[in-house]
């Protein structure tokens, strides 16, 4: 008899929490375009040298290595859009999830206490891995530039030598 006072009991009780669901709803929005801009060849699976940085670079949690600039060039734009925002995406640093984490190394000892930090090249501010940043206009001939640094940053107070490598993605976003 509990075991069937048991069953009834917990059927009624499952049967109280579904009587109170809501009627939220989730809305897709967006739009097809007839293309998207182009990376210019000369920009494409760029490889950045950072330099061989000596860990005495570091003073302390927050200080970097000196900057390395790189760019991102688009072209051939779709005439329909006159802005676009550049996103990075990648292996964040489990210490500072706004940094690039390093890849663990094959053939070596990956370093550890620092990771890589993206900055705008203009206003020297760094770009949190996920987010969005500012609008750049695209420029007449359906042509951007973007322009970028990156710096090794330290994360820890501790910094092991090694391989300090990592991979970065980015997604256009038009306006």
């Amino acid at each position: 008899m509990k075991k069937y006072t048991l069953c009834v009991f917990s059927a009624l009780l499952i049967n109280s929490f579904t009587t109170h669901a809501s009627d939220d709803q989730i809305r897709f929005t967006g739009s097809i375009i007839p293309n998207s801009c182009n990376v210019d060849t000369n920009y494409v699976n760029q490889i950045i040298s950072l330099g061989k940085v000596p860990i005495t670079t570091f003073n302390g949690i927050n200080t970097t290595s000196s900057a390395t600039p790189f760019s991102i060039k688009l072209k051939n734009c779709p005439t329909e859009y006159k802005k676009i925002q550049i996103k990075f995406d990648g292996r964040r640093d489990k210490t500072n999830n706004a940094l690039l984490g390093l890849n663990p190394s094959s053939g070596g000892q990956a370093a550890t206490g620092v990771a890589i930090g993206i900055y705008n090249q203009s206003s020297l501010q760094l770009l949190p891995l996920n987010q969005e940043m500012e609008q750049h206009t695209i420029n007449k001939q359906q042509e951007i530039e973007v322009r970028f640094i990156a710096k090794y940053i330290a994360t820890g107070a501790t910094i092991i030598p090694g391989n300090a490598n990592s991979l970065i993605h980015f997604n256009v976003i038009y306006d």
